[in-house]
């Protein structure tokens, strides 16, 4: 293995090293870097040390959307209540003030779904904790009547 010597250093430097070095400092011109987030003019290149500062802004955004995500989680949930009710042979009733407990912090804004609790028991009309039902069967019917009420996370 041969000796380095400050000749064979020299010829490394001129035709290796000085050449790409020249090339890059032709191609960045040290007078066209920016440092700041304002500049639009074609021609400059972001300087290295607004780095810190996009790295602040992206990790700023990434924590409002981290909160933003927090805040919409269970932002609708849905909450079941139930009642039993006898409804007379061929007949109808309103059931009413069917019990659902809306937890804090959250608001009904409708009714999701709702069921009789009984095949031969047609609802007819469901409204605010309300289910009017027709019984077709020629017996009495009790059953248990529910419905599912949507809600909203409030802020």
């Amino acid at each position: 293995m041969g000796l380095v010597n400050m000749n064979l250093l020299n010829y490394l430097w001129e035709t290796g090293i000085k050449p790409i070095k020249n090339a890059i400092a032709e191609k960045l011109d040290s007078s066209k870097a920016a440092n700041n987030l304002l500049t639009t003019e074609e021609g400059f290149y972001l300087d290295a040390r607004q780095g810190p500062e996009i790295m602040s802004m992206i990790e700023e955004q990434n924590s409002n959307l981290s909160e933003l995500s927090d805040s919409l989680s269970n932002l609708f949930i849905t909450v079941t209540g139930s009642k039993s009710y006898t409804v007379p042979a061929n007949g109808a009733i309103a059931v009413t003030n069917i019990p659902v407990a809306v937890p804090t912090g959250y608001k009904a804004i409708g009714i999701s779904s709702f069921n009789s609790g009984n095949i031969d028991v047609f609802p007819v009309y469901v409204f605010n904790y309300r289910m009017d039902v027709r019984n077709i069967a020629n017996t009495n019917i009790t059953a248990t009547a529910s419905i599912t009420v949507l809600c909203v996370k409030t802020f």
